[in-house]
């Protein structure tokens, strides 16, 4: 088998060969991904790029922010982050990290942060963390998927619910007031339930931001990150 290009998605920032911000995976800040491919496939070009940007490629070239001026990809999963893009560009910042609002922090009085080993937003309201608070909270396992789920709920669940989408209401409204996209696109694992969640988020933008912008489910509901670093690898080729 030949391969035209290869692609690789992964979680981290992309700072040229190798991977930072890559706490989950032990010493996986230590391999030259681009150097262990090329021995095996010397004559084949090979892209290296962050899920979120290239799930953020994917809306831009091919979904919902497509032709937009400036736009956003807002991922709810596992992890917390955002895409942004200008014309036909994903913005990647100084060192490849743009748009890793996990790192936002929740309050002025927290020492919690990148020093100390934290990402604040993403802890609490990515997947895993919002999981981990609603099991003790429950007293027995209890997951995010489990809370979308969910037909009715107890008032401490709901009380929880609530917040959560208020916390990502506000933060989502700051950057926009920042950012000014046309389009927020929104993806990751909990997009599944994005008619639960859009109201908040919708009714937060109109009230919040001079110039709301249109929010939308992103294109692509799966393997967003897999699309996008297949459409970036084919267009090294044109």
């Amino acid at each position: 088998m030949t391969f035209a290009a290869i692609g690789v998605s992964t979680i981290g920032v992309v700072d040229g060969d190798h991977l930072k911000l890559v706490p989950t995976i032990q010493g996986w800040d230590q391999v030259n991904l681009r150097a262990s491919l090329q021995t095996v496939f010397p004559a084949v070009p090979v892209l290296i790029e962050n899920d979120v940007k290239s799930a953020t490629y994917a809306e831009l070239l091919n979904g919902a922010l497509k032709g937009t001026s400036a736009g956003l990809y807002l991922n709810l999963g596992t992890g917390i982050a955002t895409g942004l893009t200008l014309g036909n560009q994903v913005v990647r910042g100084s060192h490849g990290a743009a748009g890793e609002v996990g790192y936002w922090l929740l309050d002025a009085q927290s020492s919690a942060g990148f020093a100390t080993g934290h990402a604040p937003l993403e802890e609490a309201t990515g997947g895993q963390g919002i999981g981990q608070q609603l099991t003790a909270l429950v007293g027995h396992p209890y997951t995010a998927k489990d809370l979308w789920q969910a037909p009715t709920l107890s008032p401490a669940l709901q009380q929880f619910k609530d917040h959560l989408l208020t916390t990502w209401a506000v933060n989502l409204s700051n950057l926009c007031i920042a950012w000014d996209p046309a389009v927020v696109a929104v993806g990751g694992g909990m997009q599944a339930a994005y008619h639960q969640i859009a109201p908040a988020l919708t009714a937060k933008l109109a009230q919040s931001v001079p110039f709301p912008p249109v929010l939308k489910p992103a294109f692509y509901r799966q393997n967003a990150s897999l699309n996008g670093i297949a459409l970036l690898a084919l267009r090294t080729l044109q």
